[in-house]
């Protein structure tokens, strides 16, 4: 028996994903209070600046 190509079905999978051969006909949305939530959350973060670490240089010593 010939040993299948390595990432094969992977790729299989990729394409059958990205095509939408077999997506779902039914559209999954947000409930809108879940929306507006996200829509207020995203708007707020515009009010806080952009660091210039994310991450303490001195984590974790002491």
């Amino acid at each position: 028996m010939a040993e299948p190509e390595i990432g094969l079905q992977t790729r299989h999978w990729l394409e059958l994903q990205r095509s939408g051969r077999q997506a779902s006909p039914v559209q999954d949305r947000l409930a809108p209070a879940a929306a507006d939530r996200v829509s207020k959350r995203m708007h707020d973060s515009f009010s806080h600046p952009i660091p210039e670490h994310f991450v303490d240089r001195e984590f974790g010593d002491d």
